[in-house]
């Protein structure tokens, strides 16, 4: 065969091109047609050979993504009017078209509260999640609602839709309608619309600037009008340690035992927010933010939010993490804990 080392670098080249072009197989029969030389390495195989079968991490990344994912949890949460509920969690990511990913979605869950009577759930349905173009992501899950007794069936919807505008400068706007998931709210068969938006601007290197404000309305003529504003920034780099100030409004137009009813809420914390990585595969958060806070129907008083995650993930296909959040609040305490498993199947 006759040499040409020119076109011998090119195919080269051509070999570590994207997998959907041009494959080693295609290039290798190119050169043989063309009486270029290709020899054998010492296992015997050309060169073009061994580069296609060797592994590409970020195509191994993209086709794990396609397999279907199974996510389970446990979740309990009490606070100090008594309230108490527990839930197990699980969906199945089931089907991928293009851009769209489907999901089953499954609840149960059991809601107390001294001196009223307890309620049990199961609830199912069908969720999807879609990439638009290369910055909006939209996720919609709608739900269909069994309590016990005499309750009555109902269901829920929500939508989240999220935004990134500029490497800075992200929102996200979500809605829901759903019951209020407490016993007695349950009871009394009292369901909630509500609307939120977050606005995230990163306007210096390492400063952070976030506004949310969230409004609702409730099926027993009541309303609810909340909003953070947050200062963040960071130690180092970001998606690293940081300090942070928050203040955050929250009120209840009318008081109700349903659940819980803030009364002028204002609160100012300072704390830190620290992700530490151990390696690729664990990961351990804990953030803690100490201040005053003050209602229309207290005096200031300390308050305080505790945040605690840990993850731990196997050969990129297995995770299983463990949060908790403690909140204290002038009038209001409450905590949560959650248990959950992820596998790709």
């Amino acid at each position: 065969m006759k040499k040409n080392p020119v076109l011998n670098c090119f195919l080269f080249m051509l070999a570590f091109l994207p997998v959907g072009r041009v494959t080693a197989n295609e290039l290798l029969e190119f050169a043989q047609a063309s009486d270029v030389e290709t020899k054998p390495n010492a296992d015997g195989k050309d060169i073009l050979t061994n580069m296609n079968e060797q592994k590409d991490p970020m195509m191994d990344e993209i086709r794990l993504k396609k397999h279907p994912k199974y996510t389970g949890s446990g979740e309990s949460g009490e606070d100090n009017k008594k309230r108490r509920d527990e839930e197990l969690n699980q969906s199945l990511e089931f089907l991928h078209l293009g851009n769209t990913t489907w999901r089953l979605v499954h609840r149960l869950s059991d809601y107390r509260e001294e001196n009223v009577t307890t309620v049990h759930e199961n609830a199912g349905g069908l969720g999807f999640n879609q990439q638009i173009g290369l910055y909006h992501n939209l996720d919609v899950k709608g739900m269909g609602h069994i309590f016990s007794g005499d309750l009555k069936k109902t269901y829920s919807v929500s939508g989240g839709l999220e935004s990134t505008w500029a490497d800075d400068f992200r929102t996200k706007l979500y809605g829901e309608h759903a019951p209020v998931y407490t016993a007695r709210a349950l009871n009394d068969e009292i369901e909630e619309t509500l609307g939120e938006m977050d606005v995230e601007w990163n306007f210096l290197e390492l400063w952070r600037a976030g506004v949310k404000g969230k409004q609702s309305n409730l099926s027993d003529e009541n309303r609810r009008t909340s909003g953070d504003l947050e200062l963040t920034r960071y130690l180092r780099r970001r998606a690293g340690p940081r300090v942070l100030y928050r203040f955050s409004a929250d009120n209840m137009k009318i008081d109700s035992p349903d659940y819980y009813s803030p009364h002028h809420l204002q609160q100012h914390q300072f704390g830190f927010d620290w992700p530490i990585r151990w390696e690729k595969d664990f990961r351990l958060r804990i953030a803690y933010l100490p201040g005053v806070g003050k209602e229309s129907i207290s005096s200031t008083q300390f308050v305080q939010t505790l945040e605690l995650e840990i993850i731990k993930t196997w050969h990129d296909r297995w995770t299983v993490g463990l949060t908790g959040s403690a909140d204290a609040s002038p009038t209001y305490r409450s905590a949560r804990s959650k248990l959950y498993f992820e596998c790709r199947i």
